[in-house]
């Protein structure tokens, strides 16, 4: 008796495909249009010794002959990563609809490459357009 045995090729049964969200779990601040195309050309903390509530940081952002100024109220918990400041993925989020007290807007970076800001704000302004 001869045996035959024949290879068959089985082709793999198709599977569903997953695009990988990532979680974002704070929706873009309208000040800007996609912060982490611009540099952070300009950064400046400013405290009153009179009143601990009156500070903020001015930063400056630049993308071509694009200049923005931003004023950033009362902020907190400021992290300034070596490599500052270089920053490929500052976003400013809007946290208006969170729910929590004074505190309005998140300032981070969303990449892991060094050099990253990262602070909570009550708000922030435009100061070219007040």
């Amino acid at each position: 008796m001869l045996l035959q045995w024949t290879a068959e090729k089985r082709a793999a049964p198709e599977q569903p495909v997953r695009e990988k969200k990532m979680e974002e779990p704070y929706k873009d601040h309208k000040i800007v249009d996609a912060p982490f195309k611009y540099k952070v050309v300009d950064f400046h903390y400013h405290r009153s010794l009179e009143d601990p509530h009156d500070r903020w940081i001015d930063m400056i952002l630049q993308k071509g002959d694009e200049i923005r100024r931003l004023r950033f109220i009362r902020p907190i918990s400021l992290s300034i990563e070596e490599g500052f400041p270089e920053c490929p993925g500052l976003y400013i989020a809007d946290l208006s609809n969170d729910g929590l007290e004074d505190i309005k807007v998140r300032v981070g970076d969303f990449e892991a490459g060094g050099g990253g800001i990262s602070f909570w704000a009550a708000s922030v302004i435009d100061l070219d357009n007040e």
